[in-house]
């Protein structure tokens, strides 16, 4: 970048080994403790949003991420870039769970009502109409997308800071 002189890196997915792949997950949780570094607080809970090979990211590195209480996911695939989403699901297991596809994504439907599943009772499943993937593409295509993210955000957000009050439901 110009501020700081350094050039971005491009790592084509074809050429992506493991150890890159690794480097993605080991990234997100450093990112959540560098956000704790410049805000000088402990976060008390992390909600993680990924897109497309995101949302892979995200469910990878849902078992690293400390103080973490939900993930949503738009346009996931089972395997994007070589990497098998349900290898590492296991993290997502009761955690606040949103997976969001296009109704006609033949991509990611499956695989987002599968995962949300997994999450259980904390777990759900939207379909907006279109068939776009990823969430450039389909807050192009259907506008409700950001706000079923940012409800859903809203909702957990409500549901920890409550979450000792046994009468609040789960999102």
């Amino acid at each position: 970048t110009k501020k700081t002189g350094q050039q971005p890196v491009f790592v084509e997915h074809t050429s992506m080994t493991d150890a890159d792949r690794d480097l993605m997950v080991s990234d997100v949780s450093l990112a959540v403790l560098g956000v704790e570094a410049r805000l000088k607080t402990r976060v008390p809970s992390v909600i993680l949003v990924g897109s497309d090979y995101g949302a892979t990211v995200a469910v990878r590195a849902a078992s690293q991420v400390p103080r973490l209480v939900g993930l949503a996911l738009i346009s996931p695939g089972a395997k994007l870039k070589n990497t098998d989403i349900y290898a590492s699901s296991a993290g997502i297991v009761g955690k606040h769970l949103l997976a969001i596809s296009a109704a006609n994504d033949n991509v990611s439907n499956d695989v987002a009502s599968a995962l949300s599943r997994m999450a259980k009772d904390l777990g759900r499943f939207t379909t907006l109409d279109g068939n776009a993937h990823g969430a450039r593409a389909l807050s192009v295509q259907n506008v409700k997308l950001w706000p079923t993210l940012t409800d859903w955000l809203d909702t957990v957000l409500q549901y920890q800071k409550l979450n000792s009050n046994p009468e609040v439901p789960a999102p």
